[in-house]
């Protein structure tokens, strides 16, 4: 009994470890397409990733 116990906490914090790291991706990503957005609005660019080494390689 204690051993399936034991198994099944392994298993929660491994769920857990897991979502934590897709949060943490999710809010990342999230963060940038903010950053990109008032880059946008700021500068008039399409996307902050495309056009700025087109810009400098001119």
């Amino acid at each position: 009994m204690n051993d399936l116990n034991l198994c099944s906490v392994k298993i929660m914090a491994a769920f857990f470890k897991q979502g934590l790291l897709y949060l943490t991706i999710g809010l990342i990503v999230l963060f940038f397409q903010q950053l990109d957005a008032q880059f946008q609005q700021k500068t008039g660019y399409k996307n902050l990733f495309e056009d700025v080494p087109e810009h400098f390689g001119q």
